[in-house]
């Protein structure tokens, strides 16, 4: 059957690539899995520590404007001192 003109055909893409190509989303679907599973109970959709939780020192790399003002909020002057002796994650800009 004569194709019209319309019609292309276009060529299968590799094998190699297709391979590469699923092999990154699993990657990327396994990394993303791990990066929700470490936080555990602590992550949340929403920024507001729990009344009971302590202040952790260990590191904040998402959501930063919005989890400061909040732990500013609940912490006050415990948390500025921690701000006051730490590295922020772009050392002199944020």
């Amino acid at each position: 059957m004569p194709r019209r003109p319309w019609q292309r055909r276009f060529a299968a893409p590799p094998r190699a690539l297709c391979g590469t190509g699923i092999a990154m989303f699993v990657a990327g679907f396994a990394g993303r899995a791990a990066a929700l599973r470490k936080p555990g109970r602590s992550y949340s959709l929403y920024v507001d520590p729990a009344p009971t939780e302590a202040l952790r020192t260990d590191g904040t790399h998402g959501r930063i404007r919005e989890e400061e003002a909040a732990l500013v909020d609940r912490y006050g002057d415990g948390y500025r001192e921690y701000c006051r002796r730490t590295r922020r994650l772009l050392p002199w800009i944020w």
